[in-house]
């Protein structure tokens, strides 16, 4: 089990540095990666709120 760890730890610095090195090379992708990340918060923050009005909705 140790050896799993220690190499989904590598894995994820060797992922992180080549992403840093990504974003570096391309400014614009930065503003991309951000954008959609705000995106997908919303989304997420949308269907929980659906959700909840759903089960609200069935309680009543």
């Amino acid at each position: 089990m140790a050896g799993v760890a220690a190499g989904l730890a590598f894995l994820m610095i060797v992922a992180s540095t080549g992403l840093i090195v990504l974003l570096q090379a391309v400014p614009s992708l930065h503003l991309v990666v951000k954008v959609l990340g705000s995106a997908y918060l919303i989304w997420l923050c949308w269907k929980s709120v659906a959700s909840l009005q759903r089960a609200m909705g069935r309680a009543c």
